[in-house]
Order: C-alpha cells, then sequence, then structure tokens
C-alpha cells in the first residue's frame, strides 16, 4: 500500500514537471534573443573581402528552435572612429639619383619563427626601399626644417615569410648602397598630431599636409574620394623630381627586426588612422622615398551604410551608422537556413570598405514565432 502510493507520486511529479516544461518551451517561443556582434568577435588572422563583409554565427539556441516563423530585428548599428595620437616628420629630397645595389650583399638579421600578431605577415618574399639610415648629421636648421647634408648610404630591405604550424616563419635581410648618397634632404620638424573620434579624414589630412608644405620646392597635396575611399599624397609640382617619404623622429637600424616594440608607434598609430592592416609591407612603405603614396580602404570616419545577407532590401541594407530602435521595428524573415550571415559596411550604400581598426557594434533581436512575440524594451 506504501509502494503504490509512492510510485503513483513519482509518476504525478513528473507529469507535473512534463507539464512545466511544455509550457516553458511554448513561453520560449514569445521572447526573443537579443545578442551583440563586435570587432572582438572577428578573427583577425583571416583574410576578409570588403564587398563580403564581416561572418558571424546566428544563435545556436535560436536555430535549434524549431519555428518556421523565426524573424531577425535590429535595435543597434554602431561604427565608431578610432583615436589616435602620433608624430609625423617628412623626409624631402630633391634630384635623387637612386643608388646601385650590389646583388651579393645582404645582410641576415633575423632568421626565425615569430608570433602571429601584433603585425600581420604576408607569406612571399618582399622588398622594401630605399631608405635612408639616419644618425646625427651635419645640419643647418632652417624656419621649420633642417637642411641635411647627406654623407652616409641607404639601404633596402627584403623579407620572406611562410605560414608554420607555431607561428610564421620570417627571414629579414638588409643590404647598403655601394656608395654614399651626396644630396641634401630635408627633414621638416616633428610634429604631433592627436586624433579625435569626431575627426574626419578630409579635415585631418588638410592640417597634416599644411604643416608639412614649407620647404620652398615642394607642394605636397593629397586627393581624397570619400565615396570609393582612396587617398593620394603626391607632390604637385610636377616639373620638380622630388622625393619624400613619412619618416619616424627616432628611427634606428633595428627598425627592421620582427619585434614590434622596435617599430616606430607613431607610423603604426598613423597606418591605424588610415585604416590600414599594420603589416611589414606597410610600414616600411612609409620609409620608402617615393613621388606619390596612395591607400585604399579609408573610410572618412563619417558616414557609413550597413549591410547584411540576412536582409531582403535592395543591396542588403539595414540602416545607418548609429541607427537605433528602442523597440525593434525592421524585421527580416529568416529564409536562407544557413548558420551564419555577413556584415558589411559602405560609404554610400554602394562602395564597399572594412573597418580595422574601429569598434563597430551590431545589436539584434532574434524572433522565435513572429506570431506571438514580446520585445523588451
Amino acid at each position: 500500500m506504501i509502494s503504490f502510493i509512492f510510485i503513483n507520486k513519482i509518476t504525478m511529479q513528473n507529469s507535473h514537471s512534463m507539464l512545466n516544461a511544455n509550457q516553458q518551451q511554448k513561453r520560449s517561443h514569445h521572447i526573443p534573443i537579443e545578442e551583440v556582434f563586435t570587432e572582438h568577435d572577428i578573427n583577425w588572422n583571416l583574410d576578409y573581402d570588403k564587398g563580403t563583409g564581416f561572418n558571424f554565427n546566428y544563435p545556436k539556441k535560436w536555430l535549434d528552435a524549431f519555428s518556421h516563423r523565426k524573424m531577425i530585428g535590429v535595435r543597434r548599428l554602431g561604427l565608431n572612429p578610432s583615436a589616435h595620437t602620433f608624430d609625423l616628420q617628412f623626409l624631402i629630397v630633391e634630384n635623387m639619383i637612386h643608388p646601385k645595389f650590389t646583388q651579393n650583399n645582404w645582410e641576415l638579421i633575423n632568421d626565425g619563427v615569430v608570433p602571429i600578431k601584433p603585425l600581420i605577415w604576408e607569406p612571399g618574399i618582399h622588398e622594401c626601399g630605399p631608405i635612408f639610415i639616419m644618425s646625427n648629421d651635419v645640419y643647418t636648421v632652417k624656419e621649420g626644417y633642417d637642411e641635411l647634408q647627406i654623407l652616409k648610404r641607404m639601404y633596402m630591405i627584403r623579407y620572406e615569410c611562410r605560414k608554420v604550424d607555431d607561428g610564421y616563419y620570417i627571414k629579414i635581410h638588409t643590404k647598403e648602397s655601394d656608395e654614399a648618397i651626396d644630396k641634401k634632404v630635408y627633414r621638416i620638424h616633428n610634429k604631433r598630431y592627436t586624433i579625435l573620434k569626431e575627426n574626419e579624414i578630409a579635415e585631418i589630412m588638410h592640417k597634416i599636409i599644411d604643416d608639412n608644405n614649407i620647404v620652398p620646392f615642394i607642394d605636397i597635396k593629397f586627393k581624397y574620394d570619400n565615396k570609393k575611399c582612396d587617398l593620394k599624397i603626391y607632390n604637385n609640382d610636377s616639373d620638380k623630381d622630388v622625393l619624400f617619404n613619412m619618416h619616424p623622429a627616432h628611427f634606428n637600424s633595428n627598425s627592421v627586426t620582427d619585434d614590434v616594440s622596435y617599430f616606430d608607434p607613431s607610423l603604426i598609430e598613423f597606418l591605424k588612422f588610415l585604416n590600414q592592416p599594420i603589416t611589414m609591407k606597410n610600414y616600411f612603405d612609409l620609409l620608402t622615398f617615393k613621388k606619390e603614396f596612395n591607400y585604399t580602404n579609408i573610410w572618412d570616419r563619417k558616414q557609413a551604410y550597413i549591410h547584411s545577407t540576412f536582409s531582403d532590401s535592395r543591396r542588403g541594407y539595414i540602416g545607418l551608422r548609429n541607427d537605433f530602435w528602442t523597440s525593434p521595428t525592421k524585421l527580416y524573415v529568416y529564409s536562407n537556413g544557413g548558420q551564419e550571415f555577413y556584415i558589411r559596411f559602405t560609404t554610400d550604400g554602394k562602395n564597399s570598405f572594412l573597418p580595422i581598426h574601429s569598434g563597430f557594434v551590431i545589436e539584434l533581436v532574434f524572433i522565435v514565432d513572429y506570431s506571438n512575440v514580446e520585445i523588451i524594451n
């Protein structure tokens, strides 16, 4: 008699628990799942295409829920420009004859495995230069710049990179020119720039160019296409053969090692400001004497359209930078059946860019059953 009653109670309790579980399951269809996606969810060791954007996974709980009425709502679309502080120092040389480099005098300065971060390594063999090795030259101080008498050599850099299991294998060589360069170089005095989040690319570039256009025989200009995200820094006086670079204020030969601590932090910050990958190639490109510097993927730090593959609107448009909805009213039917979606950014709804060094927050609401849903404001 006692055993019968005990078993009956267990049966009743299990039935009651199952009923609660069913009720909870039905209830969960009414409560949406909120998820935030940021730049910290990106695997920066992978290559991303600006036309495709960044990929993210749908919440597993939402995918596993059985429903033919799933929808995706948008709550927040945030994209914040990065802030930077860096020093810039232009070097300018007129009518420079490029030095000769003997092919067999490469000097090995690094041979080993290095970590994947903080630099982005490019597999292959790359050469950069010519670059001045700066030291205490004899110079004449002018108004805003120094006139250097170059009595030294230049050098080239070659580095080989290949992927290994525990990192990247890097072999770096340098070689000096066969003869000293008997040319005057003009070193514009170092200037510090503080970039706030509200500063746009164009206004900062105007400031940088105006500060460094003080040597009489050079007219540095820039052209910026805010739609295509292209920037060109060049000498506007085409009649004169003038080369220039952006040199660190404290440059030494150790700057060619694999340790990022030897790299000038100001040039690293300048590349971040330009939304460029921090690679050895991009770093040494700043030090190389050229007639012009060209960059792509440069966001104007102001306007941005945001798109996604889950959107069925034209070009996958879901909103503008910094749009926010207290109660999500833009809803998209989940119809592709996949496990991931993509977020991409454009300047005008058409021309894409990747925000490499800017923070972004994409806050989405995942609805299991749109016929009966409770949105929490």
